[in-house]
């Protein structure tokens, strides 16, 4: 029952993270070509406040609740979610670091863009933590 709950949770926290990147990725675009309005991700403050909550519930359950998954040691395998726990938080990065230090002077700055900014990038980086662990099971550490 635990294998079941840590999975259902996983995969509602994978749910969350798709979220941010089909929503992101249509934003990230346009701000790397130039200026993209005042405010240009204001739409997505509710979702995300939504997300960011789930995925850190999610996360923080598993984490102390965490059974032991008993994966079959597979190297190759474990090397491929190490490598999409990476890039996730490469994708993460590099939008905090475009509307932080690239265009903050095209966009009026707001404090609770930023935070909400901030909060999203840790829930990426919570989740990117998970694929180690799971790319640590894979490879037998």
């Amino acid at each position: 029952m635990k294998k079941i709950w840590y999975w259902s949770m996983f995969a509602i926290e994978t749910a969350g993270m798709l979220f941010i990147f089909y929503e992101a990725l249509p934003l990230y675009g346009p701000l790397i070509r130039g200026a993209a309005g005042a405010q240009p991700g204001r739409y997505l403050y509710g979702p995300a406040v939504g997300v960011v909550v789930v995925m850190q519930a999610c996360y923080w359950i598993k984490r102390t609740r965490r059974p032991p998954i008993g994966l079959r040691r597979r190297i190759f395998l474990g090397h491929v979610v190490l490598f999409f726990s990476r890039l996730s938080f490469i994708f993460a990065g590099s939008l905090l670091s475009l509307v932080i230090f690239t265009r903050s002077a095209d966009t009026k700055f707001s404090l609770v863009g930023i935070a909400l900014l901030l909060a999203v990038t840790f829930a990426q980086f919570c989740y990117a933590r998970e694929l180690e662990t799971l790319s640590a099971g894979f490879e037998g550490r």
